[in-house]
């Protein structure tokens, strides 16, 4: 199953459980649109480009429902970040300002624990959380492999080997009877898992701690 493939059935999934979603998704990017991402990854694997040649990112009023509060970003939303997280690294006395045109970054934005510059963001939660492809992993690690970087994060995992294992992966979990989403007015009301609201108030980064001890995934180093 292709990138596009594994992205359209997490939709048809998502949206078949939850009706009352609104669709928010862009139309998919030209080849020359995606192309001025090669002006920062000159290799980029071929599933972020069918990836956004079927959705260029989702609308910015989205809450990012689907990926558990992470918004899927456009070209435009891509390059801004990996712009000022460039300027971070290129600070050699860092930046004490915690928020440049708009985007928000952790404290330690430009130490390596934190950012590199083989990390492709392509999703974000807008509170300086984001989800990203690595690159360059270790020498264990799978280039293009999903990992997740944040402010409070302590413990990161590798959530997949790429794109199209990740939103399997997304899937799985809409399709986990201990997940329940409850709407109201086109947003969600309230959200559990294994009837437990605290686990879902920060979606996605609570939920990998539990699926690392399901086994489901293995830390990053």
């Amino acid at each position: 199953m292709s990138v596009s493939q594994s992205w359209q059935q997490l939709k048809e999934v998502f949206f078949r459980l939850n009706p009352e979603a609104p669709r928010l998704f862009r139309a998919g990017a030209t080849r020359g649109e995606r192309s001025r991402l090669q002006q920062f990854f000159p290799e980029l694997p071929e599933s972020i480009y069918q990836l956004l040649g079927t959705n260029n990112g989702e609308e910015r009023r989205s809450y990012g429902e689907m990926m558990f509060g992470f918004r899927l970003l456009d070209i435009d939303g891509m390059l801004h970040i990996q712009e000022a997280w460039n300027q971070i690294a290129d600070e050699q006395d860092g930046d004490e300002n915690n928020e440049i045109e708009g985007v928000v970054f952790p404290e330690d934005a430009g130490k390596a624990d934190y950012f590199s510059r083989q990390y492709l963001v392509f999703a974000d939660n807008g509170a300086g959380d984001s989800l990203v492809m690595d690159l360059a992993p270790g020498a264990k690690g799978t280039p293009g492999q999903v990992t997740h970087v944040g402010k409070y994060v302590i413990d990161r995992y590798v959530i997949a080997d790429g794109l199209e294992s990740f939103f399997d992966l997304l899937a799985s979990l809409h399709l986990d009877p201990r997940l329940k989403m409850n709407w109201a007015e086109g947003r969600i009301s309230e959200a559990t898992w294994d009837g437990d609201r605290n686990t879902m108030v920060t979606g996605l980064f609570t939920l990998l701690p539990l699926l690392y001890e399901e086994g489901r995934l293995y830390q990053a180093k």
